[in-house]
């Protein structure tokens, strides 16, 4: 479980992410079809995936929440 700094809240807030917290996974981050969160099993850093026909698909991770939020969502260059 991991919790965005201010400044990461405010750059999610930006690029237009909806934000979600709970005591059991801390912080997720939606925007569109895309969806961000962290991940500690067999890695620990955050992991993005779209939700694509109800199936996360497009798996990739990351070391920082930064570098997920700034991944291009599908179609954008």
């Amino acid at each position: 479980m991991a919790y965005a700094t201010k400044e990461e809240r405010e750059l999610a807030e930006s690029l237009g992410f909806e934000r979600e917290t709970n005591v059991q996974f801390g912080d997720r981050f939606k925007k569109n079809e895309r969806h961000v969160w962290f991940a500690t099993y067999a890695y620990v850093g955050w992991q993005t995936a779209d939700l694509i026909d109800g199936r996360f698909c497009n798996h990739q991770k990351f070391r920082t929440l930064t570098e997920a939020l700034n991944r291009p969502l599908r179609g954008e260059p």
